[in-house]
């Protein structure tokens, strides 16, 4: 679902199709801002979005065998709520499994 699907599905519910785009849009973009500040976003019953600060690093390029630098940075991560995740996958104790039964799955 890409952001137009997801305002038509919104608009179904007697609210004008314009309105909902706003508000859409709106919604992402405080989203944003809150994350380019640095600050965690939490929605409740979906998930959080956190704001992870990484080290300066270097790696090898094993093509030439010399390094790359990286400057420190900063990236985003979305961790889903249990809620999510339960309508995504199932309950946690529905989706364990024998060792017999994993072993079916594995190959």
């Amino acid at each position: 679902m890409n952001k137009t699907e997801l305002i038509d599905a919104l608009s179904k519910n007697k609210v004008k199709r314009k309105d909902i785009k706003i508000i859409v849009e709106d919604l992402f973009r405080i989203i944003k801002d809150e994350l380019a500040e640095g600050n965690n976003v939490k929605l409740v019953g979906f998930g959080s979005f956190n704001v992870v600060e990484t080290e300066a690093q270097r790696r090898m390029n094993i093509q030439n065998n010399k390094y790359l630098y990286f400057k420190p940075s900063r990236r985003i991560k979305f961790r889903p709520s249990e809620d999510f995740m339960e309508k995504v996958s199932g309950k946690k104790e529905d989706r364990k499994i024998s060792k017999k039964e994993w072993e079916k799955y594995k190959k």
